[in-house]
Order: C-alpha cells, then structure tokens, then sequence
C-alpha cells in the first residue's frame, strides 16, 4: 500500500471511529461513514474537517463583531484597520461598506451603487477609500460621514489600494491591469501599465515604489518612485495574491495556482437491446418494437480516491531574499494562500481558501 494510500485508509478509519463513539455516547442509532467527507454533513466540536475530509484539531475561534447592526453580508471582498483599532469591511454582493469598533459593534457605513467593494484604505486624517467593482470608482467616506465619487480609475476592478511613504494613493485594478496614481484631488495618472489582465497586490517599499502582483501571469514587479518596473520573480503559477515585507528586507509571496479539477470515476455505458426473441442457430424470430435500454454507472474498484502527491500546486508561500534568491516556506496541492502579513514580532502570517 503507497503512503497515500495508507493515510487515506487511517483517515476513514478515524473518521468511523469518532462517528461510532460520539452515536454510542449519545445513546443514539449508529450512522455509518462511507467516506471521510461524510463528517461534512454532522456538527463538529472541537474538530475541522477538510474539503478532502481530512480531520484536525480546530482553533479556537472569537468573534469579533455579535452582528448586532444588520450587516449581513455574504462575502468579505476586503479589510483595514485604523490607528484605534476599528475594522474595515468592503462586501458583497450589496456593495456594504461595514464598520466594526473594537468592542465588536458592527454597523453597515454605507451602501455604495456597485455589488462589490473589493479594496478599502483608512487615511491618517480618518477618511475611507473604497474600490468599487465592477465601475472602478474610488468612493471617499470622510470622518463626517460624507461620501463621494472621488475618483474614476478608467478600469472595471479595483483590487488594492496603497498609501505610499510620500503620502501617495496608488490602486491596483484589472481590465485593464494598470497602477494608477491618484492626486488628493481625485486626478489620476498611469503609473504603471502591465500586460496582465489585473494587477492584484500592492505593498508599498521605503524609496518610495511600490511591489506589485499580478493575477494572470505570476509576475511579481517592483516599481521605484518614478513608475519604472523591475521584475523580481517570475512563478510557474498564475497569481502573485498578496506580497509583504519582512525587517530584513526579504519579501513573502502568497501564490496561487488554479484549483484542483475533480478526477472522475472510469464511467461505464451499456446499450442493451429491446426485447428480442430468438430462434434456433442464433436467428432472430421476433424483434419487438421497443427502445434499447441504456444502462450506465461508475466500474467499482478502479478509484481509491487516493490524493495524488504530485499534483500541481494549488498555492505556495515564497521568502524572497534583496539577492534574487527564493525559497519555499510552504506548498499545498489542496489549499489557496490569499493573503499575507508579517506580525509585530516579524513573523509570517497567512490566510488560506478553500
């Protein structure tokens, strides 16, 4: 049996055993697990499954907003903080922009006209830069409540955007991929032009440039103070997610692949004849006038399931050193890496999909 293998069988068997003792604790009838993801469909405490159904240990969760203030929102496109510690959110698919305070009371800000709000700045002075998609539109949300269209970025997405040393905004958008450089009185200005598609990542740099990821050909640039752009690394996967700095100067590197394609069981397909009545030496007699029955399944036994080790990577987190030189920290064939951050102590510190 190949390791794969074996780790497969350990984990049905583990998931068995846990599915019988919890049933047998309870008094209750047995229910049988046929397959890991079966856990899927129970209530977990103290456990986390994954879509594979593999079983580990969960982390305590806290969370930080009771949902007390009609937010409701079905997706969070993005997040920032301010200096006292209040959060953020640009949604969708309604276009909320949601603030949470630090004790936890969440309220929705405002509702912008587009679905999305896929990038969201807070300035020193207080106010909030939202990114809008699919118009492109930059909103600015002062400290008095006042919301305005402040600035038009000429492109569909705005996936990021950054507040330069020099005091700066920058946003990253998509169709077309561009950085845009925006005046304080919403005036903008190419700062850079790519060949991708969209340009997902900003993560400003001490001279005064910028590190920018793209999300259709893996290309991570940096650009200096005056837009020019150097290529620091070109990966074999599409997206270059989310980029950070560490004190050393190295850069990490959140890179995601395409998922995974579900392998399909060998299928099998069978036409049987209508009803037919033979003869003797094989002749035919009788040929009724009914329509072929068409029989078809999946032929048992020819797929374990097995994970396949050597698949393609689905995501990667890489430390990229000043000397071009890269290493990587991590790799998964199963697991997507969008965001990436250093801690105060100068650790690293990723967020995962799937």
């Amino acid at each position: 049996m190949t390791a794969p293998a074996a780790r497969a069988v350990r984990a049905v068997s583990v998931a068995v055993a846990i599915a019988f003792a919890v049933t047998a604790n309870a008094g209750g009838s047995r229910t049988h697990v046929t397959t890991p993801t079966d856990l899927l469909d129970g209530q977990l405490d103290g456990v986390a499954v994954t879509s594979d159904g593999r079983l580990h240990a969960s982390p305590t969760l806290r969370r930080l907003s009771g949902g007390n203030g009609g937010a409701h929102a079905a997706q969070v496109w993005s997040i920032a903080t301010d200096a006292v510690g209040t959060v953020v959110l640009g949604t969708g698919p309604d276009g909320d922009l949601v603030r949470v305070s630090p004790g936890g009371t969440e309220s929705v800000l405002e509702r912008l006209p587009d679905p999305l709000i896929t990038a969201v700045l807070v300035l020193p002075d207080g106010s909030i830069l939202a990114g809008a998609s699919p118009s492109g539109v930059v909103y600015r949300v002062r400290a008095g409540g006042e919301v305005e269209p402040w600035c038009e970025t000429g492109a569909r997405y705005v996936w990021d955007l950054a507040l330069a040393d020099d005091g700066r905004v920058y946003a990253a958008t998509g169709e077309p991929g561009t950085v845009v450089r925006i005046a304080d009185d919403g005036s903008t200005r190419e700062w850079y032009a790519s060949s991708s598609a969209h340009l997902v990542a900003l993560e400003p740099v001490a001279d005064g440039g910028m590190l920018v990821g793209s999300a259709s050909r893996g290309i991570l640039v940096r650009l200096d103070a005056d837009g020019h752009a150097l290529i620091i690394h070109d990966d074999e996967l599409p997206e270059i997610a989310d980029v950070a700095v560490l004190p050393d100067g190295d850069l990490l590197a959140a890179v995601v692949g395409p998922p995974p394609t579900p392998r399909r069981k060998p299928a099998l397909r069978l036409s049987l004849p209508g009803d037919r009545r033979f003869g003797g030496a094989g002749q035919v007699d009788e040929l009724a006038e009914t329509e072929p029955t068409v029989v078809e399944g999946f032929i048992e036994g020819l797929d374990r399931g097995d994970r396949d080790e050597s698949a393609a990577a689905r995501g990667k987190i890489l430390r990229i050193g000043a000397d071009g030189g890269v290493e990587e920290l991590w790799r998964s064939t199963t697991e997507a890496p969008f965001t990436v951050a250093v801690d105060a102590s100068g650790r690293a510190l990723f967020g995962t999909g799937e």
